[in-house]
């Protein structure tokens, strides 16, 4: 289960990349058209995306939690035990 977390998780984080990367090849092309920049700024800023280190963490090592779910508590065996012995007897003494 963990490897295919792990491959969906770089999976995910590849095409978030590709498609930052298209959004900023497509705000220099609006640049260059809009004449803030000039054609080799436009050139020479794109060969530099997806080039830079876009450093991205290391994929979790177990899946998220669920924040609105609740931790389950810790089990008190010993009390357990003690109430299930107690509803048998209720059970025998009422026939059931």
């Amino acid at each position: 289960m963990l490897e295919i977390t792990q491959a969906r998780y770089k999976e995910e984080v590849s095409y978030k990349r590709r498609k930052l990367d298209l959004e900023e090849r497509q705000l220099l092309l609006r640049e260059n058209e809009a004449g803030l920049i000039s054609r080799s700024e436009y050139r020479k800023e794109k060969k530099h995306i997806g080039k830079t280190c876009h450093c991205s963490p290391s994929p979790p090592s177990s899946p998220p939690r669920n924040p609105n779910r609740l931790a389950s508590p810790d089990w008190d065996f010993e009390k357990l035990d003690e109430e299930m012995q107690n509803s048998s007897e209720v059970e025998i003494m009422n026939g059931e």
